[in-house]
């Protein structure tokens, strides 16, 4: 997976440690990703160390923003920088600023969709609004809205993006958003809340 569907998808992959840690303070720094490197380290033992002892783990907006600010930062797609991700009860939201001018191919495709968007130049604030739902190992998205400065983006057309911008080896068509798909690292469910969510065994 990269950079955009790991930016979509990141608040629903990663995590801090226990079953009830304390919530650590708002805001971004290296410290919270620097903390948070280290809970993935966790989770990858819990994948792959079958002796390991599972306990449902929480993820918090500042450590997973943080990490994406300071860890990622050469993995955001050109173009798109301010990133943040937000949880909420059973809901993921993606915002950001685009500067258009890097994003050609949607600009083109926008215009023949006779869309507003093609006009558009510069930087423009983007936000990208989805439900999510796992149990028994899978987890589905549900676009609820997706908009970039004034314009509408269908989620057909969203869908289109992000499989195009996470094409690799492993994937060589893409991560179709729209598909149910199995949760990272042997989780059972991922719940997410208002400002956290929790990975379950």
């Amino acid at each position: 997976m990269n950079a955009t569907a790991a930016l979509l998808l990141a608040a629903l992959i990663f995590q801090s440690g226990g079953p009830n840690p304390a919530a650590p303070r708002s805001g971004l720094s290296r410290e919270l990703s620097d903390a948070f490197g280290k809970k993935l380290e966790m989770l990858e033992k819990f994948e792959h160390d079958p002796k390991a002892k599972r306990v449902p783990v929480s993820i918090y907006e500042s450590e997973l923003n943080s990490y994406v600010r300071f860890a990622l930062a050469e993995k955001v797609p050109r173009g798109l920088r301010e990133v943040r991700i937000v949880l909420r009860e059973g809901r993921l939201e993606l915002r950001g600023l685009a500067n258009l001018s890097e994003f050609q191919e949607l600009k083109e495709k926008a215009a023949g969709a006779a869309s507003f968007l093609g006009l558009l130049g510069g930087d423009m604030p983007a936000e990208i609004v989805a439900d999510f739902k796992s149990d028994r190992v899978f987890g589905q998205f549900e676009v609820v809205s997706a908009q970039v400065g004034p314009v509408p983006v269908s989620p057909s057309m969203l869908g289109e993006i992000v499989a195009r911008a996470t094409v690799d080896a492993a994937r060589p068509n893409g991560f179709d958003i729209r598909a149910p798909f199995r949760l990272p690292y042997a989780a059972k469910r991922i719940r997410p809340q208002q400002a956290q969510a929790t990975v379950e065994y």
